[in-house]
């Protein structure tokens, strides 16, 4: 069984680069992170630049499912949610405002 839902990629940003720069940039390392996680991503890339106390992050979401199992994705997400939320709650606010927005 796979997982559908929506894949989140984040990297910080010290500016100096056009939006296409950008895209062009990550597209690989987001393909790449997603991989090795054992996700297909189904849509095209989404970037936001997020400006938090922290800092300036590029963030990357797509549609995508995952072929993993579905606790062991379950225990992963639960894992990155709460590395987000330690690094940068306002960035975590944000994402999970957005993947809430998505499933509603």
């Amino acid at each position: 069984m796979s997982v559908i839902g929506t894949f989140v990629a984040t990297f910080p940003f010290h500016g100096g680069m056009s939006s296409q720069r950008i895209r062009r940039a990550l597209r690989p390392d987001v393909y790449a992170i997603a991989d090795r996680q054992g996700v297909v991503i189904t849509s095209e890339l989404q970037f936001r630049l997020d400006r938090t106390g922290a800092g300036q992050f590029i963030v990357v979401q797509a549609e995508a499912f995952s072929t993993r199992p579905v606790a062991e994705v379950r225990k992963h997400a639960e894992l990155m949610a709460y590395e987000h939320e330690v690094a940068h709650p306002v960035m975590a606010g944000w994402i999970g405002r957005q993947l809430r927005a998505v499933r509603s």
